[in-house]
């Protein structure tokens, strides 16, 4: 998904990513999604330590994925550039 999004930007840069819409938020999604997986990675560790998830982080983990898969259906409504 990241590639094609970077190959729909026709990106070079950052500087080209960044002046666009498409590309802004394509970045920001990146963002979210690393974040998420962050976040589920560190979650694993403690299931494997024996630990139990830590609730807060867990509900985290779930309002940002809904802010990506948000910021998904946003772009499906947007034209990349050079479209």
């Amino acid at each position: 998904g990241v590639a094609s999004g970077w190959r729909r930007v026709g990106a070079s840069g950052l500087a080209d990513i960044l002046a666009s819409d498409y590309g802004r938020l394509l970045l920001v999604k990146v963002a979210l999604a690393l974040v998420v997986l962050a976040m589920g990675a560190t979650q694993r560790r403690r299931l494997s330590a024996g630990k139990a998830p830590v609730q807060r982080a867990v509900v985290w983990e779930v309002l940002i994925a809904a802010l990506v898969l948000g910021a998904t259906a946003w772009m499906t409504g947007m034209e990349p550039p050079g479209a």
